[in-house]
């Protein structure tokens, strides 16, 4: 029976049986891993840290099937104070069902990557949770190979001199000349939001300043972007 050792943050933790529970853990080397945890529900249990959503750490698991066990864990770093604010919990919980409901079940390091750094994002005070969140799909877009071009038309090839669309057929941001019916209208100052945005690293966001009308819209574009490209429909989180 295999054994290896995986880092990976949890994104589900369901009852299974009587004392145990079943890990949905996104990892770093293997992606989506299904994996119960034995009688962590008993009150003494020395895991119970693993099993909470958020949890991120090193993973020892065992066997050779679609759900392997967890026999041991060790926390790399504590995301969990994100539960003290229930808005900032539900982005936690939006970028977390994001990779759930795409079902990446091999590596993707820059995804991985992004992922740890918005959860550490919205842990930061200095940092806007929606920026952090907007952060996140820009990055997910890139990572699934749909990066948003804020330069020119993707259609046309035209630079954007007013309002733009964003085609949900093809995720791409295109001029108003080219957008399709099934195309999301987002304004001048969405664009350059979504634009500085991208172009900023995690650790630099704190320079950011938006007011809730624009982050409602910036997070409307991306949600809709990601429910139309995936033909998903998120849950955690309503546009």
């Amino acid at each position: 029976m295999q054994e290896y050792i995986l880092k990976g943050v949890v994104l589900k933790a369901i009852d299974l049986k009587e004392k145990d529970k079943l890990l949905t853990i996104y990892t770093l080397e293997r992606g989506l891993v299904s994996a119960s945890l034995r009688g962590v529900r008993q009150q003494k249990s020395k895991l119970k840290f693993a099993a909470q959503p958020l949890c991120f750490a090193e993973f020892s698991l065992v066997g050779d099937k679609d759900i392997v066990t967890c026999t041991n864990a060790s926390e790399i770093e504590s995301f969990f104070a994100v539960t003290s604010n229930y808005d900032v919990l539900v982005l936690a919980g939006a970028m977390c069902e994001m990779i759930y409901l795409t079902a990446i079940k091999e590596s993707n390091v820059d995804l991985f990557i992004s992922l740890v750094r918005a959860l550490g994002g919205l842990c930061n005070e200095a940092i806007n949770p929606d920026v952090v969140f907007i952060k996140f799909c820009l990055q997910f877009f890139k990572c699934m190979g749909y990066k948003l071009n804020f330069d020119t038309c993707k259609n046309c090839g035209n630079d954007f001199n007013e309002d733009c669309c964003l085609d949900l057929n093809s995720g791409a941001i295109v001029c108003k000349s080219c957008a399709t019916l099934n195309s999301v209208i987002i304004s001048k100052q969405c664009f350059k939001l979504l634009n500085i945005i991208d172009g900023l690293q995690f650790a630099n966001l704190s320079s950011i300043k938006i007011n809730d009308a624009q982050a409602t819209e910036c997070k409307t574009v991306l949600i809709k972007n990601f429910n139309a490209l995936f033909d998903k429909n998120l849950k955690s989180i309503k546009v």
